[in-house]
């Protein structure tokens, strides 16, 4: 087994005339331009030549990138295998397909053969899109949590039941989502630590030979959340902890090649990450955005409107209180809900308002169905100290249910489907 270093979730892992590359985030800013690679890929599009199969953890950019994946030459699409997991809206494969790329969804801890010698596993973590793989060869095997997270350790004894204790270890390093207002460091320092915690109980359930700390390789690259880069868990933090814990921790930079049980040195990668940290922290070159005028995001709000309103239990919707939101490039509260759409607040400080943010942020949410997650995963986003936070979520809930298919019904069909799951439950 031979594992190529490609960036931040990124790899190939060579095997038994498999040639498997995970979560190709290749170049360009993600979540609405406010992540970016500490270091440059160079890893090119080309390079997809070698490529057999591509396996997607979930829909997230820094693991998902529609654009990197456009930028592949046709030619070599028709000939690489997608492996996704089975999803209800299908999106992810259907883009693929489109795109001429080979298709196979993977039903959950189903064993599938990529040849006579290599199979796979995936699964989803409950009540989330993020799913892990579990590769399997004559040569070695390895386990890849991207960004899972596992709200106990039987959890993570469920797939040690079907993987056994493991050669290599991939396994998130960083947080990677809001972590609290600017001035918040307790709880920015908190989410660190927990990172650490996490890899602790990982490396323990699996015992893996090998640890690769990998999904954190980034700054944050808006003035709205530049302020979580100082709180990170840096790479030669990480090494030297995975390192006191019964396994060897392995750090590669792009382009770094890896044979399963070689000496590697991890001193030069680790080097220049810390490097390029301090380059752009000190460079600050952040995404900018223009102002959106009012008229433009009053067209954006009626258009979410009228598409939730439309797939989702009209009442229901109507029901939920609105939420406010300073824009913070107006110096402007608005105020939003399915009623009565989008207004101007003039009652309400920016203190009182419920979330804060700019004028971009909040066009972004209107604009995609995913676009409230990917702020909440940006940090683009405040909560002031004396409103009420829970009132956007209803709205988050609403567009998170619509971006993975699904919908808000009444009351009448949720009891009916609640008792049909109950019925189903019991039959079995």
């Amino acid at each position: 087994m031979k594992i190529e270093w490609i960036n931040h979730a990124s790899f190939v892992a060579e095997v038994d005339g498999i040639t498997l590359i995970c979560d190709p985030w290749i170049e360009g800013r993600v979540f609405n331009s406010s992540w970016a690679h500490l270091a440059a890929t160079k890893f090119s599009y080309y390079d997809f030549s070698k490529i057999t199969h591509i396996w997607f953890s979930h829909e997230h950019p820094d693991h998902f990138f529609p654009p990197n994946l456009k930028k592949i030459p046709e030619h070599l699409r028709e000939k690489i295998t997608v492996l996704y997991q089975k999803s209800k809206d299908g999106k992810v494969v259907e883009f693929c397909r489109q795109l001429g790329f080979q298709i196979k969804e993977l039903e959950p801890l189903c064993e599938y053969r990529l040849n006579e010698f290599v199979t796979v596993i995936n699964d989803r973590v409950a009540n989330d899109s993020d799913s892990w793989l579990f590769l399997k060869s004559s040569s070695g095997n390895f386990l890849n949590l991207n960004d899972c997270v596992f709200n106990n350790t039987s959890d993570l004894e469920k797939i040690y039941a079907i993987t056994g204790e493991i050669d290599v270890l991939f396994t998130q390093f960083s947080y990677a989502n809001w972590v609290g207002n600017k001035e918040d460091i307790a709880s920015k320092n908190k989410f660190a630590e927990d990172k650490l915690r996490e890899i602790k109980r990982n490396i323990s359930v699996f015992k893996p030979t090998y640890t690769i700390p990998f999904a954190s390789y980034v700054w944050f690259c808006s003035e709205a959340n530049f302020h979580m880069n100082f709180n990170i868990n840096k790479i030669d933090t990480v090494y030297r902890f995975i390192n006191a814990h019964d396994t060897q921790a392995l750090v590669f930079y792009p382009g770094d090649v890896w044979d399963l049980h070689a000496e590697f040195d991890s001193s030069s990668a680790i080097e220049k990450y810390l490097s390029d940290f301090d380059s752009h922290v000190e460079q600050k070159d952040f995404t900018k955005f223009e102002q959106i005028s009012f008229d433009d995001l009053k067209t954006s709000a009626e258009n979410y409107r009228n598409r939730h309103l439309k797939r989702n239990n009209r009442n229901k919707l109507k029901s939920y209180p609105p939420f406010s939101a300073f824009i913070t490039d107006w110096n402007e509260t608005i105020r939003f809900s399915y009623r009565d759409g989008l207004k101007r607040e003039q009652g309400i400080s920016a203190t009182q308002a419920d979330i804060s943010f700019s004028s971009q942020n909040m066009k972004y949410c209107f604009d995609f169905d995913w676009g409230w997650s990917t702020i909440m995963v940006a940090g683009t986003f405040e909560k002031p100290s004396f409103g009420d936070f829970k009132r956007t979520e209803e709205y988050q809930w609403i567009s998170t249910l619509n971006n993975i298919g699904k919908r808000m019904n009444g009351l009448a069909v949720r009891i009916l489907l609640r008792l049909k799951h109950l019925y189903s439950k019991n039959s079995v």
